[in-house]
């Protein structure tokens, strides 16, 4: 579906202009300066048909909040291109993917994307994290139909090892705990537990000393039908900490029972909460899940923004970068891919052109994606907001593809980029962010 301003800018291309824009505009910010109304409904006195509407949402609330988690994420994203040891990553969203155009996606959960554009898809990218981070929802969601389809129980287990002196050597830390799973969950061992497929996720936070904590979320759903009783539960958990204990200490690593832990699963709706801190888009942001001493990449990003003399949080942050290069951040079992599959067929085409009715495409053509590229984050922040910046820009787009490119002059562009600027503004204050 592509995007369109309703009530918005005039159609006819002849006759629309920047510079009456412009001037529409100076005189809808005039009026408001004003008035002492509410803005609702307002229309300037001389504006060529230009009607600027209030944002299509009642929910200001989830707007403004989902416009500030978005906010952080696109500021952190920034720092990370700056400071970060990885060339890919440094130029993730810069340039349009050849013979494609760049594409703002509106999803129906409010969240905003931009396609078209190479990501760096770099395992420790704030920005790919996101993206990763709604594949893999999508692909537990079915995973869990799928298990709920053969009357499979579903476990969460997290595992890890102590981190002392890991920070020495991050790669062989990584290397060595990855090579426990192995042997703990191999496939005699996994049908001798009664686990019929699982899904891992690496999870860490860093100390400043250094020490990283390694450690792995899993579901684990099991081999039939059974239903398991607590007493199974703590059974099946003894079993696996044994095991996971004894390779440990063969690989020169101590480990807590108390630090790991195996729980049920009640329903496919519990799946979000026990794994949120992999799969949940704004916690890839959030700050206020880790302890004063134990930081996530996001936290050392912020870290390296607030303290710029201490060179000591960038240290780490690159070390850790390096250090954990290439390693593998999800991964799913045979069994989970056949409950994948068995799910999708259940899935009719009905079902899936609803998903995709359920987003809003707004295509850019180049010119103007170079003119606002500077300013990409701003475009899907507007977005989020769904206000007067973002009937400009829909308006724009449109208008853009049916233009030859000889037609465009750079003073044109410029000032349309002022303009939606000024917009952005003033969805800012309508919605009372500044």
């Amino acid at each position: 579906m592509q995007c369109s301003a309703d009530q918005g800018f005039p159609q006819d291309n002849q006759s629309y202009n920047a510079h009456g824009a412009f001037n529409a505009l100076e005189a809808y910010s005039g009026s408001l300066k004003a008035c002492s109304v509410s803005p609702v409904g307002l229309k300037p006195g001389n504006c060529n048909n230009i009607e600027l509407t209030q944002p299509t949402s009642t929910d200001t609330g989830s707007i403004v909040s989902l416009h500030a988690n978005q906010r952080e994420l696109y500021r952190l994203h920034k720092i990370q291109k700056r400071v970060t040891t990885s060339a890919s990553v440094a130029r993730c969203c810069n340039h349009p993917i050849p013979l494609s155009k760049p594409t703002i996606v509106e999803h129906s959960g409010g969240y905003v994307g931009l396609e078209g554009v190479a990501r760096c898809r770099n395992q420790h990218c704030v920005y790919c994290q996101r993206a990763r981070a709604q594949e893999a929802a999508g692909r537990l969601t079915k995973i869990m139909r799928g298990a709920e389809k053969l009357s499979r129980e579903v476990l969460f287990l997290t595992v890890g090892l102590n981190n002392r002196g890991s920070g020495q050597d991050i790669k062989k830390y990584y290397k060595d705990l990855m090579r426990v799973w192995a042997r703990v969950f191999d496939t005699r061992a996994c049908k001798a537990l009664g686990i019929g497929a699982w899904i891992r996720s690496l999870d860490f936070t860093v100390k400043a000393s250094f020490d990283i904590n390694l450690h792995l979320h899993c579901l684990l759903v099991l081999d039939d039908d059974r239903v398991l009783s607590s007493d199974d539960v703590k059974a099946l958990y003894q079993r696996i900490y044994a095991r996971w204990s004894e390779y440990a200490r063969r690989a020169g690593h101590a480990t807590s029972y108390s630090g790991n832990d195996l729980q049920r699963v009640n329903s496919s709706g519990a799946v979000g909460r026990y794994l949120s801190k992999a799969f949940n888009v704004l916690e890839l942001v959030s700050r206020n899940k880790t302890s004063l001493t134990s930081y996530t990449i996001p936290d050392l990003l912020a870290l390296i923004d607030a303290e710029p003399e201490n060179g000591r949080w960038l240290q780490v942050y690159r070390a850790v970068e390096i250090g954990l290069k290439g390693a593998r951040s999800l991964a799913f079992s045979k069994g989970a891919k056949a409950l994948e599959a068995l799910a999708e067929e259940d899935v009719s085409g009905d079902e899936d052109n609803a998903s995709s009715d359920d987003q809003v495409r707004t295509s850019i053509a180049l010119p103007l994606w170079y003119a606002f590229s500077r300013i990409k984050y701003v475009l899907l922040l507007a977005f989020t907001l769904k206000g007067r910046a973002r009937a400009y820009f829909c308006e724009l787009a449109a208008m853009f593809q049916e233009l030859p490119a000889e037609d465009l002059e750079d003073e044109d562009l410029q000032e349309h980029l002022d303009i939606f600027l000024r917009l952005y503004d003033l969805d800012l204050r309508l919605n009372k962010i500044i």
